[in-house]
């Protein structure tokens, strides 16, 4: 746990200048204390809120439903031109 500790003391950037991590974003600060890149970290928290967000489950459910729905119009309209033949 002190290695935790240590990395939330301070921040190195890539010019090899430091900043105090109390001064940095608590994004910046989460990426330091699980030791993940930002984009790593982002991806992460999406995750992380997608999985229990009923709101987010219930827009994919409208999603497959539409889909649904226009896959059965395109197949109800081809079948019109099949009749014609």
């Amino acid at each position: 746990m002190e290695k935790v500790h240590k990395n939330l003391m301070i921040k190195k950037t890539r010019y090899d200048m430091t900043i105090s991590i109390e001064c940095a974003s608590k994004f910046e600060q989460l990426c330091e204390a699980y030791e993940l890149k930002k984009s790593d970290m982002a991806d992460l928290m999406i995750n992380s809120f997608c999985e229990g967000n009923l709101v987010y489950k219930h827009y994919l459910q409208n999603l497959r439903v539409k889909k649904q729905a226009i896959k059965q119009k395109a197949i109800k309209d081809l079948s019109l031109f099949e009749d014609l033949n």
